[in-house]
Order: structure tokens, then C-alpha cells, then sequence
């Protein structure tokens, strides 16, 4: 599989596939890492880890990630032009904190 660069996630390596225990079943809901899984529910995941959103709220999720990516797409494009992060964002430095 690493050879295939077929993303492939897991805890352990083990050269065991495990015993037959009948013949399995489609569709069925699993725990895996202590999150359900469910058809249609996205799995998403990189180098620093794996996320399941279920299926209901996958499209709401992936257009706030795209809006999220766009505000930073921005805020990269301000820096390039010579903006500081402080003054992008409009950061106040190390204001007093009265109270």
C-alpha cells in the first residue's frame, strides 16, 4: 500500500489479518477509535489524523472549511504584500488588562 501511495490510516502495523468470523455485512453501523461510523458519513483525514462527519452535516462542514480556506487565502495574499499578521488582523499588542 505505501508503494501504491494508497492512503491508508491506522494505530498499529500488524502483519495479521485476523480470523474469519462469518461473513460480515454491508452498510452496518461501527465504532471505530470510539466514533461512529455510518454510510454515507465522510471520513476525511492527513498526516496529523482522521475525522468522520456524519453524513447530515458533511455539506454545511465543507462550506465553512471552504470559507475558513478563503479568509486565510486572503489574509496570506496581505502578508505577501507586505503586511504584518498584527495588522492584518487587526491584533492589539500586549494591551494592559485593567480589572
Amino acid at each position: 500500500m505505501l508503494k501504491l501511495d494508497f492512503p491508508v490510516f491506522c494505530r498499529n502495523i500488524s502483519s495479521s489479518a485476523g480470523d474469519p468470523k462469518g461473513f460480515g455485512e454491508n452498510g452496518a453501523e461501527i465504532i471505530c477509535g470510539g466514533q461512529r461510523v455510518r454510510t454515507g458519513d465522510w471520513i476525511i483525514g492527513d498526516d496529523s489524523g482522521i475525522v468522520v462527519v456524519p453524513q447530515e452535516i458533511a455539506q454545511e462542514i465543507a462550506n465553512r472549511a471552504l470559507d475558513v480556506k478563503e479568509h486565510e487565502d486572503r489574509i496570506r495574499e496581505e502578508i505577501k504584500r507586505g503586511g504584518s499578521l498584527g495588522k492584518v488582523l487587526k491584533v492589539k499588542k500586549w494591551e494592559r488588562v485593567v480589572g
